[in-house]
């Protein structure tokens, strides 16, 4: 199995970002953690030294989300394993991390798996990349696979000259499409790996978002975004039905807890809530 980075970004010292750690350090394999502190704080780094040593914290001052992670892919072993796993984001399982990462290495490819994503004003949860690869489907831009799931080989970033940087939201669905263009398509492991706190620029800027993702199909392909946008403008567009699974439907194998939660709290809270007390 190939060695395993994860990238996190923090621009605070935040019970989000506790949670995310916390999350990381529960897994039995050894990885490198590289932390891009934006900060501009000394406090963080001295947090760190002190709590999670092994992490290597590397201070940037803010110049995007985008940027951020390239500077942390700079600092990633081009033969490992990346993940990109951000504040307030958490791993679920530890042993479902591990799974996936065995599946991207034995298949020389990028591997999901799901996200459940959360926040206050969302009831219940929404459940992302819960579903299997189809190629129409992810060229029509139906499914998505998100990065807090998505463990792929760090030299093809690389390859690819990492995200995008003049995108502000969507550069990570968009290394997903040239991905995919260039390397084929990825595996897929049935289970939930993350939850992903909602909230960020993209929840708050959804008329942006869709834009760039627009474009974003447009240019890596043209020929079914036009299609589509045809049949639109014919009104013979029909839009699939949501195929995502309900929460409440998914079984406790599927739907993991962090160890020792006691489920006190609403799912994934409960999750969250143990790793901070752990």
């Amino acid at each position: 199995m190939k060695h395993l980075s994860i990238v996190t970004l923090a621009k605070d010292l935040s019970q989000g970002l506790v949670t995310t750690l916390k999350s990381i350090y529960l897994l039995d394999t050894p990885i490198h953690h590289i932390l891009v502190d934006g900060s501009e704080d000394v406090s963080m780094t001295q947090y760190m030294q002190l709590n999670f040593p092994q992490t290597q914290v590397l201070r940037l001052a803010p110049r995007g989300i985008y940027n951020a992670m390239n500077f942390g892919l700079l600092h990633v072993q081009k033969d490992d394993n990346v993940l990109f796993l951000n504040s307030n984001d958490f791993l679920l399982d530890a042993n479902k991390l591990i799974e996936l990462n065995l599946a991207a290495s034995n298949s020389n490819s990028w591997a999901y798996g799901g996200v459940i994503a959360f926040s206050p004003q969302i009831t219940p949860p929404l459940i992302l990349g819960m579903s299997d690869f189809s190629r129409q489907s992810f060229k029509r831009g139906e499914l998505l696979i998100p990065h807090p799931s998505t463990i792929t080989p760090a030299k093809w970033i690389k390859e690819l000259g990492g995200f995008r940087e003049d995108w502000k939201i969507s550069s990570d669905i968009d290394l997903a499409f040239r991905l995919f263009k260039r390397f084929g398509r990825p595996e897929f492991v049935p289970s939930l790996i993350a939850a992903h706190e909602l909230g960020g620029i993209s929840t708050s800027n959804s008329t942006r978002q869709m834009k760039e993702l627009r474009l974003s199909r447009l240019r890596n392909f043209p020929f079914t975004t036009t299609l589509i946008s045809a049949r639109k403008f014919a009104g013979r567009y029909v839009k699939p039905n949501d195929a995502q699974t309900p929460l409440s439907e998914m079984s406790a194998e599927v739907k993991p807890h962090v160890r020792g939660c006691r489920r006190k709290l609403t799912y994934p809270y409960c999750c969250g809530n143990q790793l901070l007390i752990s």
